[in-house]
């Protein structure tokens, strides 16, 4: 069985994978992005996980810090709630997943015509010898950021980042990793 450290910052879990990261993004296209401006958060916002490497105090601040750094390099500034243009959300998760792979194995067997005519060396034809099949367990970060309307209620705009992750980085990689995936996710917003 695969042992976990648990000590080191959780909330970097949820993107500290491998070198490739999945991002997608969609949006309303009735929306006006041109006059978002302000932000804030959504109020009481929830974190849906029970996983407690994301539904924790620390998990929650950073990745808000993270979004409000790559939102005020873009030009938004962060404001009260009620008096904003847009508010952000996020959701993150981390799942187990399982990774199945059949590799086979071809070996060398003399045919039916070199058996009978006594030539071995000649002629040998490839057969598979068989199958072996491979399963690796391993967990995968999602972090979700969307944007709503205020006065609406209504989605605007849902970012995506998903990488599978590592449970050897240390806790500035892992802080890297959080900041490349929020700007990765919002390299398409606002959409043109």
């Amino acid at each position: 069985m695969k042992r976990i450290r648990w000590g080191v910052v959780p909330v970097m879990l949820v993107l500290a994978g491998c070198a490739t990261m999945d991002i997608h993004s969609d949006f309303d296209c009735k929306a006006d992005f041109s006059k978002l401006k302000t932000f804030s958060w959504v109020p009481d916002m929830k974190q849906e996980s029970q996983d407690p490497r994301i539904a924790n105090v620390v998990t929650d601040a950073k990745i808000r810090s993270v979004v409000e750094k790559v939102l005020a390099t873009k030009g938004y500034q962060k404001s009260d709630v009620g008096q904003s243009d847009f508010l952000v959300a996020y959701q993150a998760a981390i799942e187990k997943k399982i990774d199945t792979r059949m590799t086979r194995f071809p070996y060398e067997t003399p045919s039916t015509r070199d058996i009978a005519s006594g030539n071995f060396a000649q002629d040998l034809t490839w057969a598979y010898g068989g199958s072996q099949t491979f399963l690796s367990q391993y967990e995968e970060g999602t972090l979700i950021l969307d944007i709503v309307d205020p006065q609406k209620k209504k989605l605007m705009w849902r970012g995506t980042a998903k990488a599978t992750l590592s449970e050897g980085r240390d806790s500035a990689k892992k802080e890297a990793r959080l900041n490349e995936g929020v700007q990765k996710i919002f390299e398409t917003f606002p959409p043109k």
